[in-house]
């Protein structure tokens, strides 16, 4: 097993499309990294990249120290796992398995010693006999991740592969690849647009957009310290709420004062001195509704809408306030608050008050990118932001 290394990866189509931009990443050796982001962000063409399904426009890629990008897709010791299971319809399961290894010309007893220990890892074996259209989509995905671990590659290449699966299902196999993954120690790319994916699943998480890595960290610090206004407002469900506001220097501590059809001001500690516009951000459980206490800042709205999610309530209230979006368009002033479901619960048209958890604020600059005092972002490619 091995590292895989991004040195520089730059992808540009033809009529100047560009797809990735100087992009500089490692995923260690036994690290299962995920590359997140929206559709068109540049991340499935990363993985084809180092599968050699794409060929570089400028940049090195490593696969186990070695330098692959010039190799044809065979010579790079990487198994790649597809959205569609891409399975061979009139092969048995036994035989989808052993394809790989024929093709690589593996001994009779070499491809069954491989397909016996795999068959035995994913449970397969009451399965070896059928044809994939007989199978399950679970069962029909576990197949596909077989086939590419029968290989016994360097490095796995995952492109969103438990997308086409029912929730619940989904949720299993994820559980169960993470635990394949953490036993047997295989370098892993995984491409999704479900943070729920990234966030469960990812030993670290890298966040693109627009051809651009924003951030890379554990799932706990881009949700606790995101980098820039993007990935706040991504990472996270519900996003981050996101209000415009004005800094000012104030005594010991910034001042922020939140703009729109009302003003509220509260000082930011976790914030570097600094004045002029500024994006202020909230997690939904860092908000609640009630009476004032202590020094927390309050806010006034009334509640447009409430989601019960069974285990908590998502309560929508609007404000007054000019919140916005990373793309810079300002939304309704809605704020959502993340409330438990052991409480009273708030009906369309109540006038509320919101409480704000002191020091939880993520204070960006007009740039989008992060004013936190201790933060030192990691990205490459230009900032990301409003």
């Amino acid at each position: 097993m091995g590292a895989i290394e991004l040195d520089g990866v730059e992808k540009v189509y033809g009529g100047g499309v560009h797809a990735v931009r100087g992009l500089d990443l490692t995923i260690s050796e036994a690290e299962l990294l995920v590359l997140l982001g929206p559709s068109g962000c540049g991340k499935t063409t990363v993985l084809r990249l180092v599968a050699g399904l794409e060929s570089l426009t400028e940049g090195e890629i490593r696969v186990a120290g070695r330098r692959v990008d010039q190799m044809p897709p065979s010579k790079r010791d990487v198994a790649m796992i597809f959205q569609s299971y891409a399975l061979y319809p009139h092969m048995t399961v036994r035989k989808n398995l052993a394809f790989p290894l024929r093709m690589r010309g593996a001994s009779k007893d070499e491809r069954a010693r491989r397909i016996e220990h795999v068959t035995g890892l994913l449970s397969l074996e009451p399965l070896l006999d059928k044809l994939p259209g007989e199978l399950s989509g679970g069962q029909q995905q576990r197949v596909a991740i077989g086939r590419a671990l029968v290989r016994e590659p360097a490095a796995f290449l995952m492109d969103e592969p438990l997308s086409n699966l029912d929730a619940q299902l989904r949720s299993r196999i994820r559980a169960d690849l993470a635990e394949l993954q953490r036993r047997l120690a295989i370098t892993t790319l995984f491409v999704t647009h479900d943070q729920t994916e990234a966030m469960t699943l990812g030993d670290r998480v890298a966040v693109m957009r627009e051809g651009c890595l924003q951030q890379v960290g554990t799932p706990d610090e881009l949700y606790r310290s995101p980098t820039n206004v993007f990935v706040a407002w991504f990472v996270g469900s519900p996003s981050m709420n996101l209000v415009r506001g004005r800094a000012a220097e104030g005594v010991g501590t910034p001042t922020v004062t939140l703009v729109g059809d009302t003003e509220a001001s509260f000082r930011a500690p976790s914030m570097q001195t600094g004045e002029g516009d500024v994006i202020v951000g909230w997690r939904p459980e860092d908000l609640a509704l009630g009476a004032p206490e202590g020094d927390r800042p309050l806010l006034n709205g009334s509640v447009s809408r409430v989601e019960s999610l069974g285990s908590e309530r998502l309560v929508y209230v609007q404000t007054g306030l000019t919140t916005t979006s990373p793309e810079g368009e300002d939304g309704s002033g809605t704020l959502v608050v993340r409330t438990p479901t052991s409480g009273p619960v708030p009906r369309p048209g109540e006038n509320v008050s919101l409480l704000v958890r002191e020091g939880s604020e993520h204070v960006f600059g007009a740039d989008g990118v992060s004013l936190a005092a201790t933060f030192h972002p990691r990205r490459s490619g230009p900032a990301a932001g409003t």
